[in-house]
């Protein structure tokens, strides 16, 4: 067993709150596929029951021991500032996407792992409210990546990443996750590597107005802000669209944005997770994938037991 995921007494009853959650989140999306009086009836039913699901877990989270540790972290607060700041653009940059749902689907569509994706499907994600997802993804969103992941990056380098316990903080849902080219960094110690230079910092954030959000602080090699917007395709797909800031204009205007598809594969052993994405230009009235295609790409291995 690793050294910690938060704390143990808080994570079990939270996951076997989950897994009653998805219980009740199957058959409401059968019942919501033959729409009859009677199975709209029952599919409402569904949805009552898991919002009580996820307002226990909010319950029990607000109240198993207070904040996390890594919220002490300097780089983490100041990071959740940021990131309730821009809280106006992430709503301003989803109108964007929608504009372009389509040009989005048919790229994505395009990305390996990508290939059996419905097109349409994706198309609709785009177009989405935050508020469309909150019932079938809420506090589970991040955990089939909860672990410890080592791999390579596209350009050789080695990476360690870990993506902690998702907690209820501030009335939000937050992963707290690290990034290293030297080695595994607990969110509870991130100034540390940080000021060194030896770590990435970021945030998975999930609220049932914004639907999923992040935000990554780079170190490493200079520094840079990135705002990042996200949509879940499936329980094992994620899709992040960003933007790379200059810290001290996060809010200057860009038509570069980066699209990364994440698949994880939770029943390989280890567990593998996946990342691929490109480089596109957007603005109101145009959507051009960038001249240089500039692909990024890496895979990852679980080196850590999940409980």
């Amino acid at each position: 067993m690793t050294k910690r995921w938060n704390s143990q007494k808080s994570t079990r009853p939270h996951r076997l709150l989950l897994r009653w959650g998805f219980l009740l989140l199957a058959p409401t999306a059968a019942l919501t596929s033959v729409r009859t009086p009677l199975t709209l009836a029952a599919a409402g039913l569904a949805r009552q029951s898991l919002h009580a699901v996820f307002h226990i877990l909010e319950l029990h989270e607000a109240s198993s021991g207070g904040d996390p540790t890594w919220l002490k972290q300097t780089v983490m607060r100041t990071m959740l500032k940021k990131h309730k700041d821009y809280l106006a653009e992430f709503t301003a940059w989803r109108s964007l996407f929608a504009r372009h749902s389509e040009d989005l689907a048919t790229l994505v569509k395009s990305f390996p792992g990508a290939e059996n994706l419905p097109e349409e499907e994706l198309r609709r994600i785009f177009m989405q409210t935050p508020r469309g997802l909150a019932d079938r993804h809420a506090a589970g969103v991040f955990e089939p990546w909860t672990s410890r992941w080592a791999g390579l990056w596209s350009n050789g380098v080695p990476q360690y990443h870990v993506w902690d316990s998702t907690r209820f903080v501030h009335g939000q849902w937050i992963q707290a996750v690290s990034l290293s080219e030297y080695e595994f960094v607990s969110p509870e110690r991130l100034d540390e590597s940080v000021r060194r230079r030896r770590a990435d910092a970021a945030i998975n954030v999930f609220t049932r107005d914004h639907g999923v959000t992040g935000w990554v602080s780079k170190y490493q090699h200079g520094r840079w802000e990135m705002p990042h917007v996200g949509y879940v395709i499936n329980d094992s797909t994620l899709l992040w669209i960003y933007q790379r800031k200059d810290p001290a204009r996060i809010f200057a205007r860009e038509n570069r944005w980066f699209v990364f598809l994440e698949t994880v594969t939770i029943s390989s052993a280890p567990a593998e997770y996946r990342i691929y994405g490109q480089s596109i230009l957007i603005t109101d009235d145009c959507y051009a994938e960038a001249a240089e295609r500039d692909l990024h790409r890496g895979t990852y291995y679980a080196v850590a037991s999940r409980r």
